[in-house]
């Protein structure tokens, strides 16, 4: 074991100690061990190296979605992300306020639906399909805003 490392105290007495290499940057390995309080022998490790795909992908896409996996080259990146995640939602709310007649792929353009190829389309509702699965809080408010925005549609059509 190197670098930072997190030593924790037995829950009850007779139990082992916990070792476990903490999280830091450009460190994709974080091994663990349980060492006897009395003899000092380690009775337990668990290998990073021995961890399924699975959690091992969980692991590094938090540190990576927390900005402290690759350092400040990652939190770089992700204010990138969050920029550009803020210029689609200016952009998204001109186009929400622009004129009276409402917005584009309402009834004056209905038509553009049936002119974008199936494909396309399909495509896009798959992808959001499976990216609400994934990120289920992005579906929740997904379903709700389409769900208040038909409600605001239905009241200005009355």
């Amino acid at each position: 074991m190197d670098g930072i490392i997190e030593i924790a105290f037995p829950a009850e007495e007779g139990a082992a100690w916990t070792v476990t290499e903490m999280r830091e940057s450009w460190k994709l390995a974080n091994d663990a061990i349980s060492v006897n309080d009395e003899t000092g022998e380690v009775v337990d490790r668990v290998d990073h190296a021995d961890w399924p795909l699975a959690a091992k992908l969980s692991a590094w896409l938090i540190q990576l979605h927390m900005g402290t996996l690759f350092g400040w080259i990652n939190q770089l990146v992700l204010g990138a992300i969050a920029l550009g995640l803020l210029i689609i939602i200016l952009g998204y709310r001109m186009w929400w306020l622009r004129g009276r007649n409402g917005r584009p792929g309402r009834l004056q353009a209905a038509g553009q639906w049936r002119r974008t190829r199936p494909g396309v389309l399909t495509g896009i509702i798959v992808f959001l399909l499976a990216y609400m699965v994934m990120a289920p809080m992005f579906g929740i408010s997904l379903v709700a805003f389409l769900i208040i925005d038909a409600v605001i549609q239905a009241l200005r059509r009355r």
